[in-house]
């Protein structure tokens, strides 16, 4: 028979290379950080696609640089917080409108980490009517000025005003601060009569002007 002389040409290898990345995984969380997603891809023969004999050679089996799994994290999600608390009790305290309030917690994903969030909505309540504020009343006008002491006095009442306008007196701790009663100095010399300015001589009790009134 003929025998085959020579070397024996061998088709060259076709290296492997690298698939297209496969879509992202899914995150596998929903707030917060530290969540990761990942994406993969393999390393794939390319024998038999080629132009070397029209079969493209045949596989080097070598193995493809870099990873075959890419990691990233999951981007800007909303941050993690607690399930909201009770409702505080409604502010007001009589008949009316006032605030209540729920608080919940950041666990996570956020720079306000242990801040809290609060939530407020107007409640009503069952109590009693409100009663109207209580504030001062004018000054009335001023008493003769007491030529005993060389002083004059006014007062003024501590009010209550409803929803038409009306002021009502009421007690004066209902004001809080401020007083009923002011007096200032007032010069005698010029409006009392010369006969109470000069000391001199005894006079008896009750003989001198004042504002009984005050």
């Amino acid at each position: 028979g003929i025998q085959a002389c020579g070397p024996v040409c061998e088709e060259p290898c076709i290296e492997r290379t690298w698939s297209q990345w496969s879509p992202w995984s899914s995150c596998p969380v929903t707030c917060g950080r530290g969540g990761e997603r990942t994406r993969s891809r393999t390393c794939q023969s390319n024998a038999g696609f080629g132009s070397y004999g029209g079969y493209g050679g045949r596989d080097c089996d070598n193995t493809c640089r870099g990873p075959a799994i890419d990691r990233d994290n999951c981007g800007n999600l909303p941050p993690c917080e607690s399930p909201w608390g009770p409702w505080s009790p409604c502010s007001a305290t009589c008949a009316g409108q006032g605030t209540k309030e729920r608080r919940r917690l950041f666990l996570g994903g956020t720079s306000a980490i242990g801040v809290r969030s609060t939530e407020v909505e107007i409640c009503t309540v069952d109590y009693p009517p409100c009663q109207p504020d209580a504030s001062w009343g004018p000054w009335e006008d001023w008493c003769p000025c007491d030529c005993r002491r060389g002083v004059r006095s006014r007062r003024r009442t501590c009010d209550t005003v409803d929803i038409y306008g009306n002021r009502k007196q009421t007690g004066i701790a209902s004001c809080g601060f401020g007083a009923a009663r002011e007096e200032e100095n007032c010069d005698i010399s010029a409006v009392c009569p010369p006969c109470l300015t000069d000391c001199s001589g005894v006079r008896e009790n009750g003989k001198y002007p004042s504002c009984t009134s005050c």
